[in-house]
């Protein structure tokens, strides 16, 4: 029987580094893309408070009802279709579009404690709390406009709180960040180091950093810009009531016209937190609002 001869397999050559390369940076990307369908798929990181760019612009997230912590224990948030905290705008009739930060917002108090809910109370005419957290005049110049496309009769202009706040950069400097970047993968992450929309601002720079959020220059322009854009509306310039003194930003203000500026105690602040009002701080401050729009409060020296 003839016998049978096989060539010597010879040892595979290996695969040049630019493949290798390749298949690893591949191998990587399926891992990734795995991993983030099971994310999306376990609904993890649950979808928050927030919705948009956390280095650009965001908002709350429509028909929310959360409840979350508090500086004096967990409240409630609770959204309509357009991501506004309470009742939307009516579809007839003069209505008022509270527009600011956290401090409008009402952060830890009920939406009905918060001072928009009660100075509607007062007046007898709607009022919508558009308070975002966390957001500058920066963040109002990118996204307010469809808010103030709705028609409001009145604007009532609540910015100064967190555009003197010092920081690493500008908000003018920031840019949008990438869609990659966006991914759930990397909100968990974000999450974990406290760097969600809205909480990026939570806590201040020491003031010697000498960059702030907004500078009283591009403070009063993004102000004259929102007063612009408010059109037909009575823009209502409200300096918020603080502990700290933020002087430059409240002058650049009153250069534009007339200013309610409330002067309220310490002990309308909550006690672990000195930026937000307490119940009792938002009833007065709305109160103070309703007597600055009848034209019967005057500006605090």
């Amino acid at each position: 029987m003839p016998r049978t001869y096989h060539p010597d397999v010879s040892t595979p050559r290996p695969l040049p580094t630019p493949v290798k390369a390749l298949l690893g940076a591949g191998v990587a990307a399926a891992l990734l893309a795995a991993l983030e369908g099971g994310l999306r798929l376990l609904r993890v990181p649950g979808s928050g408070l927030y919705a948009g760019d956390p280095a650009w612009v965001w908002t709350l997230r429509p028909d929310l009802d959360q409840e979350v912590p508090g500086p004096a224990g967990p409240f409630r948030v609770q959204t309509n279709a357009l991501g506004l905290r309470g009742d939307p705008p009516p579809a007839v009739g003069p209505w008022t579009l509270a527009l600011g930060c956290s401090t409008t917002f009402g952060w830890g108090v009920e939406t009905d404690e918060a001072w928009p809910a009660r100075l509607e109370h007062i007046i007898g005419s709607p009022v919508v709390n558009a308070g975002v957290p966390g957001w500058s005049t920066a963040q109002a110049m990118r996204g307010a406009g469809p808010w103030l496309d709705l028609g409001p009769s009145r604007v009532i202009l609540a910015f100064g709180v967190r555009d003197a706040w010092p920081a690493h950069r500008t908000d003018a400097a920031a840019r949008p960040t990438h869609p990659l970047l966006r991914s759930n993968l990397v909100r968990l992450f974000r999450g974990l180091v406290g760097q969600e929309p809205g909480r990026q601002h939570a806590t201040p720079l020491p003031p010697e950093t000498g960059t702030w959020r907004v500078a009283p220059a591009d403070f009063k322009r993004n102000m004259q810009d929102l007063i612009d854009r408010a059109g037909d509306a009575q823009v209502v310039l409200l300096w918020f009531p603080q502990q700290k003194p933020r002087t430059p930003w409240r002058k650049a203000l009153e250069e534009l016209g007339p200013v309610l500026a409330p002067d309220l105690p310490a002990s309308a602040f909550f006690e672990d937190d000195p930026v937000h009002l307490s119940p009792a701080g938002h009833a007065a401050l709305a109160d103070f609002v309703a007597r600055g729009l009848s034209g019967t409060a005057a500006p605090a020296p």
